[in-house]
């Protein structure tokens, strides 16, 4: 069982928190985030970083949804992806440009354990 969560217009930090706590506490262990929808807003991004660690220190596995961009910015490539375990990402899911390995919907996944 997992939740959605998102940083961006109408969800602050804070609340993201808030839910990710309420969400632990019932037993909830894995966590979905974006940081696509954080692309090009510095702060959104950063927050969508400090979502990662704190779902991580939630004891939660966490998948991101990332981009080539995403890539660019965490200083990680297809072959090095030290920087999105170091960040507490358990799975990543390539998407917007990712051309290596598609399913059959242009999009794959894959874990980093």
């Amino acid at each position: 069982m997992g939740i959605s969560v998102y940083s961006g217009d109408c969800y602050t930090i804070r609340a993201n928190m808030e839910y990710i706590d309420m969400a632990s506490s019932l037993g909830v262990t894995r966590l979905f985030t974006s940081f696509n929808v954080a692309m090009g807003n510095r702060l959104a991004f950063d927050e969508v970083v400090h979502i990662v660690k704190y779902a991580k220190s939630k004891d939660m596995d966490v998948m991101v949804d990332v981009s080539p961009e995403a890539f660019k910015l965490v200083g990680a490539d297809i072959v090095d992806l030290g920087p999105f375990y170091q960040m507490g990402v358990s799975a990543i899911r390539c998407d917007f440009g990712s051309k290596d390995r598609p399913n059959a919907n242009g999009r794959f996944s894959f874990y980093l354990l």
